[in-house]
């Protein structure tokens, strides 16, 4: 029973929607189906989480047949379809409840398939008078476009050569603008993705692409000239001029698009800085803060209610790094209560210590780090760089060299984390616990500790690292 399809896409959905749905059953069915909306109180009872022996296959059976004395499991498969069916359709019809555009849509359509063409011409006149005045101009608004002007050319009644002609080139248009819009967004999140993971990608006739978009009026597309400049920062790093003028047009025309589809190309934008800053270019560390703060300020870093825990971090560290204290105190006081439940508390307390850690207050670096629970990979394993740090900072040789005993036996056990990342850690623990030894007065040399940090690729924390050695020189 727990895998049949009506069960899982119920145990999706909120009490308020089930309790939609049984309304929506109760008045299709009406004393139609007796068993059917017996069936649906006993889930109504259970939802959401179905795991009492009511609903077991037999059992259930038994309750919607209570006169036969073997359970009619075939006969109770055909009322769960009946309700799978309805549940299907109801998904359906609550959709076009949210989608004003399809539903109108749909009905002009309707009205052009019985020959009602007077009705059809005026539903879609009434369409393209709402988005004339609707605000956003993303692809979605030319794909609409494109669907009204398409249907209309479909109208028999539209005889006229020159409206005809007309309504051609306006659903070229609209599908031109559409099409690039939709090319380019996709190229920019393959190249991104490439930026990052570094992974190759067949070229797909971007390029061309790339050259008609060039060739044509961009600045008449405010959204297609978005995805350009995006497309620009992501594969010329050294034009900054690209960057700029991403950040003008976003502010410009902010409208133009929805919250999700904006937050995407402000992630374009962000990566540019991180690979400014990567390439010691400090200037973007200000321009990412900036970033960060038009987007929580438009309530754009938010999943639904809540702060993603590692926004919150991202914030605290540019927030450090800019010696802007008094701000990033705030903050973390402020959004506390906006991080999901689950991850606040290890949010909080890992990220108060990190921005005490930058103030020198090392005590109370170690006393937040203490309050941390190690129910996460992240937190287990940068709670212990934090407070090896903070112990090589108030000279604590004893505690700092067991924590990296404990730390290079948790690298060894690790099974879920990349061996490169593993890699990193053990690279840390390897430097620091010299850096220490040599803090101390032993026999290690910084020549060949340097020339021992620079075998590694890639390791953790290596411009504190280098900080350090340098204090030492």
């Amino acid at each position: 029973m727990y895998k049949s399809k009506l069960i899982n896409i119920l145990s999706a959905l909120d009490k308020a929607h089930f309790k939609l749905y049984k309304n929506f059953v109760q008045k299709r069915l009406g004393d139609n189906n007796p068993k059917a909306l017996k069936l649906m109180r006993i889930l109504w009872r259970e939802h959401p989480s179905f795991k009492t022996k009511t609903i077991e296959r037999d059992a259930l059976a038994k309750k919607i047949f209570p006169n036969i004395t073997k359970p009619p499991v075939a006969k109770l498969r055909h009322v769960m379809t009946d309700l799978t069916k309805l549940l299907e359709e109801f998904l359906i019809v609550n959709e076009l409840k949210e989608n004003e555009f399809r539903r109108k849509h749909l009905l002009a359509r309707a009205y052009r398939k019985i020959g009602l063409n007077k009705f059809h011409h005026s539903q879609l006149s009434e369409i393209l008078e709402e988005l004339s005045i609707d605000e956003r101009r993303d692809s979605r608004y030319y794909f609409k476009q494109y669907q009204v002007y398409e249907d209309l050319f479909r109208n028999s009644s539209l005889k006229n050569n020159n409206d005809r002609l007309q309504t051609i080139e306006t659903i070229i248009s609209n599908l031109d603008k559409l099409y690039f819009i939709e090319k380019l967004k996709y190229v920019c999140e393959l190249i991104n993705a490439k930026n990052i993971r570094n992974i190759t990608y067949e070229n797909n006739f971007f390029e061309d692409v790339i050259k008609h978009i060039e060739i044509d009026q961009i600045h008449e597309t405010p959204v297609l000239k978005v995805y350009y400049l995006a497309f620009k920062t992501l594969t010329d790093l050294k034009n900054e001029h690209n960057f700029t003028e991403l950040k003008h047009i976003l502010k410009q025309y902010p409208e133009h698009f929805n919250k999700y589809e904006l937050n995407e190309i402000y992630i374009y934008a962000r990566n540019y800085c991180v690979r400014q800053i990567n390439n010691k270019n400090d200037k973007y560390i200000q321009e990412l803060f900036d970033l960060f703060l038009i987007l929580l300020n438009n309530e754009m870093l938010f999943s639904g209610t809540y702060l993603s825990q590692w926004d919150y971090r991202n914030l605290m560290q540019l927030g450090n790094r800019l010696k802007k204290f008094d701000w990033v105190e705030n903050f973390l006081e402020s959004y506390k209560e906006r991080l999901n439940p689950l991850e606040r508390e290890n949010a909080y307390f890992f990220n108060k210590a990190a921005f005490e850690f930058e103030k020198q207050n090392y005590n109370k670096t170690i006393e937040l780090l203490n309050q941390v629970n190690y129910t996460d990979t992240f937190y287990q394993f940068e709670t212990k760089v934090l407070l090896s740090k903070a112990y090589y900072e108030q000279n604590e040789m004893v505690p700092l060299l067991a924590l990296i005993e404990s730390f290079r036996v948790l690298t060894h056990r690790n099974k879920t984390l990349s061996q490169k990342l593993l890699n990193s850690y053990n690279a840390y623990i390897s430097i620091i616990s010299r850096l220490m030894r040599l803090k101390h007065g032993t026999k290690i040399s910084i020549p060949k500790l340097e020339e021992r940090l620079n075998k590694y690729p890639i390791i953790n924390n290596r411009s504190w690292i280098i900080k350090k050695i340098e204090e030492l020189k």
